[in-house]
């Protein structure tokens, strides 16, 4: 929702109307080993009448492991994450030029990192590809699979 400050007439000029700024809603995929400080990305947010903007974490941050730049808007980890325990946050983002803000939710997806002797796992990599609605994607090195109907994601590590 957008929220407009209405402009008024005054002294013969027209005061600029200033809108709220806004937080499209985005995903962010992080290795539950990543260690505190690692980049998750940049919240991304669009102002059209202010370059200054401050970012803040409302609600969802279980057990304080994000940490959110209030003027950049880049999100790092804080704590050790565990697939385990949690693996996806939905972080409500607010993002304020200093007059009006706005609210965006911004979800993260932990991936699991696969123990040594987990390897096995990887056989069931064929069942998850062949049913419909679920994605596999690899960077080389990782292989990220999907399970669609609960939108789990797995990583599995790739043989050298």
């Amino acid at each position: 929702m957008t929220i407009q400050r209405i402009s008024r007439r005054g002294r013969g000029r027209e005061r600029p109307v200033n809108t709220a700024p806004e937080i499209a809603d985005q995903a962010f995929i992080v290795a539950e080993n990543a260690a505190s400080g690692t980049s998750v990305g940049m919240v991304q947010a669009t102002a059209t009448d202010s370059n200054s903007l401050t970012f803040a974490i409302k609600s969802g941050n279980n057990g304080s492991v994000f940490d959110l730049n209030t003027s950049a808007g880049a999100l790092s980890t804080a704590a050790a994450l565990d697939y385990e325990t949690q693996h996806t946050y939905t972080l409500s983002i607010s993002v304020s030029d200093r007059t009006l803000s706005g609210m965006g939710d911004i979800t993260i997806y932990v991936t699991n990192v696969i123990d040594s002797g987990e390897w096995d796992k990887a056989k069931e990599i064929n069942s998850l590809v062949v049913a419909g609605n679920r994605g596999l994607w690899s960077d080389g090195t990782t292989m990220w699979v999907t399970d669609g109907g609960n939108a789990k994601i797995y990583a599995y590590r790739l043989p050298k």
